[in-house]
């Protein structure tokens, strides 16, 4: 192999180690879903541990196309500590902020429902300040009052 198909591919796997990490923040999923959580409103995707890896490793690539490919320097070295930390940072930050983009769709959600539901208890509060985007959305749908089933 050649050095540049080396280092480019070393520039992924930084990256998809990046990604890998953001798994651990909070997306303990294995593969990419698609999430429906009111219905007829648009699907919002789940990128889970193989969509993080996919995402940071993409940007991490890119990355490297840009500068990397170009530059001599610590960016073009493969070997380099401050090379791999740059691509597994890049790979993090790319995967974040696409789960920051789900989250942030969920709660959205989630607020439009809250504002249509009856008074809550402060201990229910409390747990929503602590639950993750999905549980607070879970949490809200449940305190929506349901119509009952006359037949």
């Amino acid at each position: 192999m050649d050095p540049a198909t080396i280092s480019m591919s070393w520039a992924f796997v930084c990256g998809a180690s990046g990604g890998a990490m953001n798994t651990l923040t909070g997306n303990l999923r294995l593969l990419p879903a698609i999430e429906i959580r009111v219905p007829g409103t648009s699907r919002l995707l789940v990128l889970g541990l193989i969509g993080n890896v996919v995402v940071a490793g993409v940007a991490s690539l890119l990355a490297w196309m840009i500068i990397g490919s170009h530059e001599p320097g610590p960016m073009r070295e493969t070997g380099t500590v401050a090379a791999s930390l740059a691509y597994a940072g890049i790979g993090f930050l790319s995967a974040h902020w696409a789960t920051a983009e789900y989250d942030k769709a969920v709660l959205r959600r989630a607020v439009c429902k809250a504002a249509a539901a009856p008074a809550t208890n402060p201990e229910t509060i409390e747990i929503l300040f602590h639950a993750s985007p999905a549980q607070v959305y879970d949490i809200v749908e449940s305190l929506m009052p349901r119509r009952a089933d006359h037949r």
